[in-house]
C-alpha cells in the first residue's frame, strides 16, 4: 500500500482515509504518511475532554464514508476517486468510486470487473 501511496503522491492526488476506525487513532497515522484528510469514526468527549463512549455523529462504515467523502468534497464533487478497501464496509465507497480495489493481505484486486 505505500507502493501505492507514493504513487498517488507524486501524481498530485489529494489523499484521505475513510474509515470506520476512530479519527483519534488514525488521524496521525495519516499525517505521518502525509495524507490531507482522515476521515473516521468520531468518538464523543465531555466538557473535560474524556471520552464518554459513545460516538458523536454515525460510524463511519458502509454509506456513511460515502456521504463523509462527498461532504469533503464540496458542492461539485469534481475529483476522480480511487478506493481501496478490505472489508464489505467499504462496497458503498467502491461503487462511488471511479477505480475501485480490494485489498487481501499483499493482494490488490480491481472490484465490480
Amino acid at each position: 500500500m505505500l507502493e501505492r501511496v507514493r504513487w498517488h503522491t507524486s501524481e498530485g492526488h489529494e489523499l484521505l482515509i475513510v474509515t470506520a476506525s476512530p479519527e483519534l487513532y488514525v488521524g496521525p497515522i495519516g499525517e505521518r504518511l502525509g495524507f490531507n484528510a482522515v476521515l473516521g469514526t468520531r468518538l464523543e468527549t465531555d466538557g473535560n475532554g474524556r471520552l464518554t463512549g459513545a460516538l458523536q455523529g454515525r460510524n463511519c462504515r458502509g454509506a456513511e464514508k460515502v456521504e463523509r467523502l462527498r461532504a469533503w468534497l464540496g458542492p461539485t464533487g469534481d475529483a476522480t476517486v480511487y478506493a481501496y478497501g478490505d472489508s464489505s464496509g467499504d462496497r458503498q465507497l467502491w461503487e462511488f468510486a471511479d477505480h475501485a480495489y480490494r485489498v487481501r493481505g499483499a493482494q490488490l484486486l480491481v472490484v465490480g470487473t
